[in-house]
């Protein structure tokens, strides 16, 4: 410390600050595959500095076509540590011709809480020419968040004045190799590329007839990621890859509030609310043993019913079960269960007969026996009796017991049931069984299929070959000691060895019925097996996507004339920069 009449000692406290660099981190995009319109990706980051942020923005780049930057948006600043996150839904942006429905993409910048405006909208560098006669002038359309024009503003962030006639904006495109472009708009701006002009008809009462739209960008792997960049001019880019697939694959949501909405004795009406997705088609059914029922279809976000008609026969104080998956238009599937289980109502009698199998083939003279089981499932002790109806006939149709009598609640009975015939046919028994208090029955049909058995075939005996002759019985032919059908002494005759049933015709039956290790060795390869033929399975046709129902765009707020002076610094830059480069 220095002071005109001497030197003051004296001392100061200092407080030293480190300064973090700025980095981002824990960048993630989630989904990452199969992105579209239908199933946007979400990219998150933390961005931590030391010096408070000047601009944190999300860009889309599509590494196929030049590696052009399709959109880019600038987030509101949140604090230090915070986590910053973008939403993408495949789409870039077209400044489009509304009468002829042409268009060209370009980079599109949305900003939002820009300074003081606080409504979202769009911006699109590019160059206006009016007449095609006028010199190509720096300009920037302002589009609302809905995507209808708001103005065409020139350097001084006026509305550019339109004289009648044809008027043609030239959008431009950012060119993305390096990524800081995306933090540092000056440098943004230098690197901009004409496309092709946009044709508009407009006068000064009226506004243009040009609009930005999105459209869903073509298959393949895009770069998307955040940048930043602080009061310390520290800047840091983070990007990941996504995949965008057109092909929807991703399933609707499940139903919710699945529940009996109304149930009887015999009987159970469930209903849920269907998932919200707009290309939901329909919900699976299935029984408590895991067995399809039905399809049931609605509208997304609706009630839909299921009526015990289209599951089974349900009876009186059971409790039933039933699953659902959610299916959309393009035949994806929600693999995830949502069920209920509710029970029906209790009565004072009902007896219920079931069989364990209908239908039997046995052969003639054979008995097929079924087994019948008789629940009372009322609440009160019965009596019951069991009657036949031999349809077609057969020699036997008989119960081992015609009469149950105090079945009490809940309790059971078996019956055994024996059909069979002497003939082949086919032959139905119907049981039917029936209270001897009250009018309750029920009632089971059989199927019974005789058959004439089929005989089994004798076998064909094997020769064996006589490997040494015994004593020769009289009467018998000459003596044929190998059995090749030579005789001994015919063999003796043709110089050939009589105990060798392969001398002289090696094919002969005896020899061939000899064993492999005493049969003559054969030479050469033996020839190759057949390569068998592939088996192709035909392909399974996708369903069909229907085309989905137009919807009306809600109105939204557009951005006033403060929105036009509050970018007219980075117009002015971008007009002297542009200018320069001429």
């Amino acid at each position: 410390v220095k002071a005109e009449n001497g030197t003051v000692n004296g001392t100061a406290n200092v407080t030293v600050q480190e300064i973090t660099q700025l980095s981002i981190t824990d960048l993630a995009a989630e989904p990452n595959t199969g992105v579209n319109k239908d199933n946007p990706t979400t990219v998150s980051a933390n961005i931590t500095s030391g010096v408070a942020l000047n601009l944190v923005a999300f860009f889309a780049i599509n590494s196929q076509i030049p590696q052009y930057m399709l959109y880019l948006e600038l987030l509101p600043l949140n604090g230090d540590g915070d986590i910053y996150s973008a939403k993408w839904d495949a789409t870039e942006f077209e400044v489009q011709n509304e009468t002829t429905s042409s268009g060209t993409p370009a980079l599109t910048i949305r900003a939002e809480e820009f300074k003081t405006i606080e409504i979202p909208f769009y911006v699109v560098f590019g160059n206006i020419t009016i007449n095609a006669t006028t010199e190509q002038e720096l300009a920037i359309a302002l589009f609302n968040d809905d995507g209808t024009l708001s103005n065409i503003v020139d350097m001084g962030g006026n509305p550019h004045p339109v004289e009648p006639g044809t008027t043609t904006f030239t959008p431009f495109a950012a060119n993305a190799t390096e990524r800081r472009y995306t933090t540092n708009l000056l440098e943004l701006l230098e690197h901009l590329e004409p496309l092709e002009p946009v044709t508009l008809t407009g006068t000064a009462e009226e506004q243009y007839n040009i609009s930005l739209v999105k459209t869903q960008v073509p298959d393949g792997d895009y770069t998307v990621g955040l940048g930043a960049v602080d009061e310390a001019e520290n800047n840091a880019t983070e990007e990941t890859t996504v995949s965008v697939s057109s092909t929807d694959i991703i399933p609707p949501a499940s139903v919710t509030n699945l529940n009996a909405a109304a149930k009887g004795i015999t009987w159970i009406n469930w209903s849920w609310t269907n998932p919200p997705d707009s290309d939901f088609s329909h919900v699976m059914v299935y029984d408590g043993y895991g067995m399809w029922k039905k399809n049931v279809s609605g509208t997304p976000g609706g009630i839909s019913y299921i009526n015990t008609s289209d599951l089974c026969e349900f009876k009186p104080n059971t409790t039933y079960t039933i699953g659902t998956h959610t299916v959309d238009t393009a035949g994806n599937v929600n693999e995830t269960w949502v069920n209920d289980s509710a029970t029906t109502l209790t009565t004072d009698y009902y007896v219920d007969l079931s069989v364990d199998t209908t239908e039997q083939t046995v052969n003639t003279s054979e008995t097929a026996t079924y087994t019948l089981t008789v629940a009372n499932l009322g609440t009160e002790m019965d009596n019951y009796t069991l009657s036949i109806d031999n349809v077609n006939g057969a020699d036997i149709a008989a119960l081992n017991t015609s009469t149950i009598t105090n079945l009490t609640a809940e309790a059971t009975h078996v019956v055994l049931l024996n059909v069979s015939d002497t003939s082949a046919g086919t032959f139905t028994v119907n049981v039917t069984v029936e209270s001897t208090d009250t009018s309750v029955r029920d009632i089971v049909s059989t199927i019974t299929n005789v058959e004439v058995p089929t005989p089994t075939p004798t076998p064909t005996p094997t020769p064996s070959p006589r490997r040494h002759g015994g004593g020769g019985g009289g009467g018998g032919g000459a003596a044929d000691t190998d059995g090749d059908a030579y005789s001994d002494i015919q063999e003796i005759i043709l110089g050939t060895d009589p105990e060798d049933p392969c001398d002289p015709d090696p094919n002969c039956v005896a020899c061939l019925a000899l064993t492999e290790a005493e049969q003559p060795k054969l030479t050469g390869k033996p020839p190759a097996a057949p390569t068998p033929k592939t088996s192709v399975a035909p392909a399974t046709p996708a369903p069909a996507t229907p085309t989905a129902a137009p919807t009306t765009p809600k109105p939204k707020p557009t951005p006033g004339f403060a929105a036009l002076f509050a970018i007219a610094g980075l117009l002015a830059v971008a007009y002297l920069i542009l200018r320069r480069k001429k």
